[in-house]
């Protein structure tokens, strides 16, 4: 429904009340008449009324909550340090999604991320195709590692190819290594108390701790448990603290990748970064004046035009051709990428 036929909506159904309501109390007749008027008027547009000052209550209460937490969140912000370098981490919470872990393995460049499998098999947050296992309950530690190696991993009903390790920049050969355990190896945990929040049931508290020394490195408050019934969501982008949902995303984006742990992930991973082209004029009169002047030099690309994104119709090369294709000249150009292995980037 547009905004316009929203409008109209509320407005045929603000006269339609305003018209019972009018009715009823024209048609009583005194005190007693226009009173029970407006009563029947009120049960009359209960249906309507009603769901609508729940859906205020609730609004405001939600409001409410928010207003509570982001001053809290705030003031843990200022007296929170970090970043918090590590090697990587077990999410206890259930929060992570597939596409999470994938940020996690190779643009933050962490060795490895650990989850909690829960009891129905699932070792990824609720999404359209999570991430499963045919083992319940006990740990998984997912990290990059060669093809060669024994503990290659692809989660239950799916296929090698349909994992990020198949794409950009990931190298070919890579793969998906998980190591199963009844107790979490990570050093470093993430975890969330319910009700935590200086005793207020409302507030939930998510919380960083080292496992080896016990200490308690950081924690944000949000009302993520009173606000949502569902998995909490990591945000990248956002703003850290900005309302009532903020407190896992905010904990989230303290965490960095150590020297050691980013090493080992560009084994495995391409750097990726921006390619300025220089030297194209900016307008038509500017061309053919440099044309005129002298010949242009000619840019030839590894691979021709592309348009599309179905392989099958034309018969664009795999990443992994492409690559194979970089390492044998030095570099190539595949679709809007260019592979230069001996330098690990894509542009």
């Amino acid at each position: 429904m547009g905004s316009g036929e929203l409008l109209l909506f509320f407005w045929v159904v603000g006269l339609g009340i305003l018209f019972v309501f009018g009715t009823a109390l024209w048609l009583g007749e005194g005190l007693i008449g226009k009173v029970v008027g407006f009563i029947v008027a009120c049960g009359i547009c209960s249906p309507i009324l009603w769901p609508v000052a729940r859906s205020h209550r609730e609004t405001v209460h939600r409001q409410q909550l928010n207003d509570a937490v982001v001053p809290i969140c705030q003031k843990e912000l200022l007296q929170t340090p970090g970043p918090f370098l590590v090697d990587g981490f077990v999410d206890e919470t259930g929060g992570l999604r597939s596409k999470d872990i994938e940020h996690f393995l190779t643009k933050a460049g962490f060795a490895f991320v650990e989850v909690r499998i829960g009891e129905d098999g699932k070792l990824t947050a609720p999404e359209n195709y999570p991430w499963r296992v045919s083992r319940r309950g006990g740990y998984a530690r997912l990290q990059l590692n060669r093809q060669s190696e024994a503990n290659c991993f692809v989660p239950v009903g799916r296929a090698q190819g349909d994992l990020f390790t198949s794409r950009y920049p990931v190298r070919p050969e890579t793969c998906l290594g998980a190591d199963f355990s009844d107790r979490p190896s990570a050093r470093h945990q993430l975890t969330r108390d319910l009700g935590s929040g200086e005793g207020n049931p409302t507030q939930t508290r998510w919380i960083l701790r080292d496992l080896v020394s016990g200490e308690k490195l950081a924690s944000f408050t949000d009302a993520h448990a009173a606000l949502s019934p569902h998995a909490p969501s990591l945000v990248l982008d956002e703003v850290d603290c900005r309302d009532g949902w903020s407190g896992y995303s905010t904990l989230m984006r303290r965490l960095q990748a150590t020297s050691e742990a980013q090493a080992r992930s560009r084994q495995f991973v391409l750097d990726t970064s921006s390619l300025e082209v220089a030297g194209i004029p900016a307008t038509i009169s500017e061309l053919e004046s440099r044309r005129r002047a002298s010949p242009l030099q000619v840019i030839r690309s590894s691979d021709g035009p592309y348009v599309g994104d179905r392989q099958t119709v034309y018969d664009r090369r795999t990443w992994e051709e492409a690559y194979g294709l970089a390492e044998r000249h030095g570099g190539w150009v595949t679709g809007r990428l260019l592979i230069r292995p001996k330098a690990n980037l894509v542009h």
